[in-house]
């Protein structure tokens, strides 16, 4: 998440694909329905005169984007949107760390939050972000609080970002 907060500054805010990383595919109820991330060689330049490789990996690997689709039968694909629908003003929240398993609750998102002032985008900071490359990253990660969907519901921003699976 960025630290400066500085207004008009485009933040990265994905982490890296490697092999080996995190995977929903660990939580025994969707081991074997989603796939690892996986890098092999193809082509060498020895072999080829150019070097490629086979990737493999689901649609929510590393840093993803989600549309009602994932979860809602002829919802909005992810292949609709142009890539200028992706570029937003945001708001960066930054609640109290949360531990493993801890909770984002919607007084936290409130006290943490200012008025939305025209940002598209809100990203929440639990501070997990910095478990990505660590065990547990996805089965020990904080999650939201039932109460957090009302008061997102009453907020203007069109995309919320999080720093949990």
């Amino acid at each position: 998440m960025p630290s400066d907060g500085g207004a008009g500054t485009l933040h990265d805010v994905s982490g890296p694909v490697y092999p080996g990383m995190w995977s929903y595919a660990q939580l025994p109820a969707l081991a074997g329905r989603m796939a690892r991330f996986a890098a092999a060689p193809q082509t060498t330049i020895e072999e080829g005169g150019f070097a490629t490789h086979r990737l493999e990996m689901d649609t929510h690997t590393g840093t993803y984007l989600e549309t009602s689709a994932h979860v809602l039968a002829g919802g909005r694909l992810l292949e609709s949107l142009a890539p200028a629908d992706l570029v937003f003003r945001a708001v960066v929240v930054r609640v109290p760390e949360k531990g493993p398993r801890g909770w984002v609750t919607a007084d936290e998102l409130e006290a943490a939050c200012p008025p939305p002032a025209g940002e598209d985008a809100l990203l929440v900071d639990t501070g997990w972000g910095r478990m990505w490359t660590r065990p547990g990253y996805v089965a020990d990660t904080p999650a939201f609080a039932a109460d957090c969907a009302a008061w997102l519901r009453a907020r203007p921003f069109r995309l919320l970002g999080v720093d949990v699976p």
